[in-house]
């Protein structure tokens, strides 16, 4: 998941940069992908306050029980 996001981000900022004809040393880009990896790491493992774990769950709970209500119903949800 971490390697996903960090790929996904060093492709989008490279794609930038090439769009914008910025020129970057390899140093500086070296630099900036480990910064980058270990921020997302610590990002990852750092444990969420019991507020936000209460509400990420109670949120995960409403989803189950749209999407359970949806299959029971057979609804067709137009926007």
């Amino acid at each position: 998941m971490i390697q996903g996001e960090y790929q996904n981000i060093i492709s989008k900022v490279t794609e930038f940069f090439h769009q914008h004809s910025y020129c970057i040393s390899e140093k500086r880009i070296n630099e900036f992908s480990i910064d980058l990896k270990n921020l997302l790491q610590r990002l990852y493992k750092k444990k969420l306050s019991r507020k936000l774990s209460v509400r990420a769950k109670r949120e995960h709970k409403l989803i189950i029980s749209i999407r359970r209500y949806l299959r029971k119903y057979r609804q067709v949800i137009l926007r």
